[in-house]
């Protein structure tokens, strides 16, 4: 197929399909891997005007591991003069406090900066923290299905999906149970600013940034006295204290791990649900095999891809094969598109929680930004997939009614309504 027969199609052209996806229209974000597919034909990269697209999985990589790329392309670059050519001047000063505020986060930063902040997180997230979760990742589990056994249709995000990954993360950050609503709304409104570059929703992100903000500050400022809930607060606060972590850095820092916490792991389990039960086959096997549910984490992080892309900017001009990214030019590694990249994973649009390769995907990045909340993800993903296919193997998913919403950054599932039908217990 020919780029020219690439950019018709029934509803109109490739730039203008792309346009919608990357504007987050839900019925997009809901065929997102149709559009990739029919980027990749186009080429492994595309410039839109304002941004370079990169599509094909080892330009992704190198991209993903180049250090001449910075990682706060949100906010310097192409793309980011764009948005705030079409701002207002009072718009302009909200849209430089937010990204002041933002820019002091691990996901925003470079150099020794990044090397500080990254440290910080290392000592804080050691495997051995994550592997003393399992018993409360575990019980929260059991609570939340056993909240939903015989309840007839549930609706499965409101229920489970978005809970769990939160209660672990709220506990684990000494914040309050009862306070999960608050931070929920935070994080969606914050994420819809992915993309959605709309003055409406510029507003409502820094109305939320800055609620959340002052949120923190008032939970950090409780904990300068009181005696840590667990080593891991006790390793922030010693930072901050420490001179590691400057006051609206620790604020920052706090808010990113509430945000990042839980965010990827409850659009995993959400899509990942959705999808086993789109391709059945895959949901019967996992039943006949429960076990195998942490095996197959790898290759539900392929399909669903909860991040789609990041933003990076670069700082000197880059040849990638053939295209030239010249210096201050904004760059999307599609990382969605990367793990459904046929030159690596043969059959892409297939579902297989036994494919061989699986641990190839780059769900989580690569190279110095890799996202060192995978192994937390993985953990609550594969304790509740495991528990699911052994309790309800004879769930009903309407997958007619799934809803998807967010933006292209941060792809949600809104709204799947379940059946989980009868509870066949636990053998174990």
């Amino acid at each position: 197929m020919s780029t020219a027969e690439l950019s018709t199609t029934t509803d109109g052209s490739f730039e203008h399909d792309l346009a919608r996806l990357l504007a987050g229209d839900p019925d997009s974000l809901g065929s997102v891997f149709t559009m990739w597919e029919r980027a990749r034909r186009v080429g492994p990269t595309h410039w839109t005007g304002t941004r370079h697209l990169i599509f094909g999985y080892d330009e992704v990589k190198s991209i993903l591991n180049d250090s001449r790329l910075g990682n706060n392309g949100f906010y310097v670059g192409t793309d980011a003069e764009y948005v705030r050519s079409t701002l207002t001047a009072a718009e302009l000063e909200l849209y430089w406090e937010v990204a002041d505020f933002e820019s002091k986060q691990l996901g925003r930063s470079d150099g020794a900066d990044h090397t500080r902040l990254r440290d910080i997180a290392r000592r804080t997230f050691t495997p051995r923290r994550i592997a003393l979760l399992r018993e409360s990742v575990t019980t929260y589990a059991d609570d939340l299905l056993d909240s939903v056994a015989g309840a007839g249709v549930v609706e499965a995000v409101s229920a489970l999906t978005h809970v769990l990954p939160l209660m672990v993360i709220v506990d684990l950050l000494g914040v309050p149970q009862q306070d999960r609503a608050l931070i929920r709304d935070w994080s969606c409104r914050l994420g819809r600013w992915r993309g959605n570059n709309s003055p409406e929703i510029l507003r409502d992100t820094h109305t939320a940034m800055t609620e959340f903000r002052d949120y923190v500050r008032t939970i950090l400022e409780s904990k300068r006295t009181a005696e840590p809930e667990t080593d891991l607060i006790a390793a922030l606060m010693g930072a901050g204290e420490g001179g590691r972590l400057d006051a609206e850095e620790l604020v920052a820092f706090y808010v990113m791990l509430l945000l990042a916490g839980h965010e990827t792991t409850t659009n995993l389990m959400g899509i990942g649900l959705l999808e086993l039960h789109r391709q059945p086959e895959q949901w019967r096997g996992l039943c006949a095999d429960p076990s195998s549910a942490r095996a197959g984490i790898d290759e539900l992080l392929r399909f669903v891809s909860p991040v789609q892309y990041v933003g990076r900017v670069a700082l000197e001009t880059i040849h990638l094969g053939e295209t030239v990214i010249e210096e201050g030019q904004s760059v999307l590694p599609i990382i969605g598109s990367a793990n459904h990249d046929p030159k690596v994973f043969e059959n892409p649009e297939q579902l297989d929680l036994g494919r061989a390769n699986a641990r190839e995907q780059i769900a989580f990045g690569y190279g110095p930004h890799f996202c060192l909340g995978q192994q937390l993800a993985q953990l609550e993903a594969s304790i509740v997939f495991r528990k699911l296919a052994t309790r309800f193997p004879d769930m009903r998913v309407d997958v007619s009614q799934a809803r998807f919403g967010g933006s292209l950054g941060l792809r949600a599932l809104e709204h799947l309504p379940i059946d989980f039908g009868p509870d066949h217990g636990e053998s174990d």
